[in-house]
């Protein structure tokens, strides 16, 4: 399975750019780092404008990469020079902001909510929570 980065128009019409790599034997494709890639044309005199933002929810995931069906697939791409470099370097920075955020998203604040709610919420013997 070689990696490679790819433009996937999925048969939803969504556009991801990821390391791509597929198994025809298991008929399975791997996006790594996925991004959505969101196209804005409109008339005006800068053009088009791109916008690439993770298409998994990276704060709550371990791993940032999802495998499916290829036959959800509709085409690959391959990406100019430049806009593969543009996606390396996002997913650098995305990466390095993740490990920043994570100690604020999952830290002691939330042990501690978590643990106020567990307290003080009535449960009846047997209850479960979840």
């Amino acid at each position: 399975m070689e990696k490679q980065i790819k433009i996937v128009r999925l048969q939803s019409g969504e556009d991801i750019i990821a390391t791509f790599s597929e198994n025809k034997k298991t008929k399975k494709v791997t996006l790594e780092s996925p991004m959505h890639i969101i196209m804005k044309r409109i008339n005006s005199k800068s053009g088009p404008m791109m916008y690439m933002v993770p298409w998994l929810p990276v704060e709550m995931v371990d791993v940032d990469m999802a495998t499916f069906d290829s036959s959800n697939v509709l085409v690959t791409l391959e990406p100019k020079k430049d806009m593969s470099e543009y996606y390396q370097d996002l997913v650098t920075q995305s990466q390095e902001k993740i490990k920043d955020t994570e100690d604020e998203f999952f830290g002691e604040e939330w042990e501690e909510i978590t643990d106020e709610y567990i307290n003080t919420t009535s449960r009846k013997k047997g209850d479960m929570l979840h």
